[in-house]
């Protein structure tokens, strides 16, 4: 008689989740082969004095996988049993990889039974947090080396995807975990909504909603589901919610999308919030406020943007007005940000800081972030770069191998910024990490401590008077990089009609001129 395999995924282990085929399956083999825990599980239905009960230990998947396949092919109807479904990080790729790479070995009738996986068993026990686009990530790199899970991390928390993490720690990865929480951390909310649920549907179950700076703090181990939420996920009632989009068009309330995470972006989004609007503000790394007022009408989104992303989160969530607050280096997105405003019919305003170069003999106003590097390069001492880290290897190149030159920089405390500046060549003695806005005093203090005898800025920063000012009080030379229309064929940064440079008149626009409802 021809013997069968019948690789059946067991679901959670609850046998009231148990499918009817797989239980019937089950009952009816003569050969039933898994690991022993998950046995243990099927105790109530299995037969001892008539089947055989092949137990393994864990992490023997191909042991299982030929002992399965030698008895289907000795005639027996054998079932290889799976934890959640099979075909997720389960035995079916197992068996299929193990007779592709053997074939001697004349495979045998094959079925896959599916069942419920750990994700979808998590995700029901709190709630709808995959009701859009997510991913699944083992961090398990018994299989996969962890700079590539890591970059499968990256993509996924850049892309905006609810992420669930399969195998979150053991005993041996007991801080990769750590490593993941600051990969999320850069693009996304701190208190987005994580869901860390252990032993899902089995006794000593646990559910805890947590968000993206606690979550940590409970027990995670190799039988948890951690459920990372998307920009758009809240908790309501207990339950992590990820809307689809079905309510977006149907609210009576504005959308506004604002794009660029600076003070003024800020100042924009809470006062439009405080009319009652409804605003996403839309960052390229994780904030680092977290508290707005009128903040039940602001979401924050992080990540990049290219055209087509901007364009579907444009048309899928109905927003009527874009209000770009973007850095004044932020040329790209920009343009793209204008491009989808015509594209798709959206109100559009720009804000442009104003620029204004104090006028000072020890003020040297110069239009390249080259030409500020060249005149450093021209002192002895100590030059104080607040360029931030887009524009840092021109300075780096320049001034790090300048005899008598001791070029500082200082730099957002971010893991990012840190490691541009070290793989640049910048010592730890030669940066500072410090989240602004910085007060004049600390300035002059700053300047004081590492005795400065040249600073280098950029022209458009909403706290140049700051940097400045203590600089002019001590006699110390103030380079300011006035780059602006470099590199800008567009005109993007020049004035235009769509240009406004008083955050009172980007509120009146907004207020006044939309936004115009979209039809989804």
């Amino acid at each position: 008689m021809a013997g069968i395999l019948y690789i059946v995924g067991i679901g959670p282990g609850n046998l009231d989740l148990l499918a009817p085929r797989a239980a019937n399956i089950i009952q009816q083999v003569e050969v039933v082969v898994g690991y022993r825990g998950y046995l243990n599980l099927l105790e109530p239905i299995l037969d001892h004095e008539r089947q055989r009960i092949i137990e393994k230990d864990l992490s023997h998947e191909i042991e299982r996988a030929t002992w399965a396949i030698r008895y289907a092919n000795q005639g027996y109807r054998v079932a290889l049993v799976s934890s959640g479904d099979a075909g997720v990080y389960g035995m079916a790729g197992v068996v299929f990889e193990w007779l592709s790479q053997n074939p001697a070995i004349s495979p045998p009738p094959i079925e896959v039974i599916p069942g419920i996986s750990a994700i979808h068993a998590a995700a029901a026990r709190v709630g709808a947090p995959i009701m859009h686009d997510f991913a699944a990530i083992s961090l398990s790199d018994l299989m996969t080396p962890w700079p590539q899970i890591v970059r499968r991390l990256h993509y996924a928390a850049q892309g905006d995807f609810v992420v669930a993490l399969y195998n979150p720690r053991s005993a041996k990865r007991p801080h990769q975990i750590e490593e993941v929480k600051e990969v999320f951390l850069h693009y996304r909310d701190p208190h987005t909504p994580v869901a860390v649920v252990r032993n899902v549907y089995r006794d000593q179950e646990s559910i805890v909603l947590s968000d993206l700076t606690a979550f940590l703090d409970h027990r995670i181990d190799m039988f948890t589901m951690v459920l990372i939420g998307n920009s758009r996920s809240f908790v309501w009632n207990k339950r992590v919610i990820t809307p689809r989009g079905y309510y977006d068009s149907m609210g009576k309330e504005p959308h506004v999308l604002i794009l660029g995470g600076t003070m003024e972006g800020r100042y924009i989004a809470e006062r439009l919030a405080l009319r009652h609007m409804r605003v996403t503000l839309s960052y390229q790394k994780a904030p680092s406020v977290s508290r707005f007022a009128g903040a039940d009408n602001i979401r924050i989104r992080t990540g990049g943007f290219d055209y087509q992303s901007l364009a579907e989160f444009v048309d899928h969530n109905g927003v009527g007005y874009i209000v770009d607050m973007t850095h004044p280096d932020a040329q790209v997105i920009r343009r793209t940000a204008k491009q989808v405003s015509e594209d798709y019919h959206t109100g559009y305003v720009r804000y442009r800081r104003p620029v204004t170069i104090p006028d000072h003999p020890l003020v040297y106003g110069v239009n390249s972030h080259e030409e500020a590097a060249n005149i450093a390069a021209t002192m002895s001492g100590t030059v104080f770069l607040a360029i931030g880290t887009k524009f840092l290897k021109t300075y780096a190149d320049r001034l790090l191998s300048c005899p008598g030159v001791f070029p500082v920089v200082r730099l957002l405390p971010s893991v990012n910024s840190l490691r541009d500046a070290e793989t640049l060549g910048f010592s730890a003695r030669q940066v500072i990490a410090m989240m602004g806005p910085i007060s004049p005093a600390l300035n002059r203090a700053l300047y004081e401590q590492y005795h400065v005898r040249l600073i280098v800025v950029k022209a458009g920063t909403y706290d140049l008077h700051n940097k400045v000012e203590p600089a002019l009080e001590q006699d110390i030379p103030v380079v300011v990089v006035n780059n602006l229309s470099v590199g800008d064929p567009a005109g993007v940064n020049s004035q235009g009609a769509d240009a406004v440079d008083s955050l009172a008149e980007v509120e009146r626009q907004v207020v006044d001129n939309g936004p115009r409802y979209k039809e989804n």
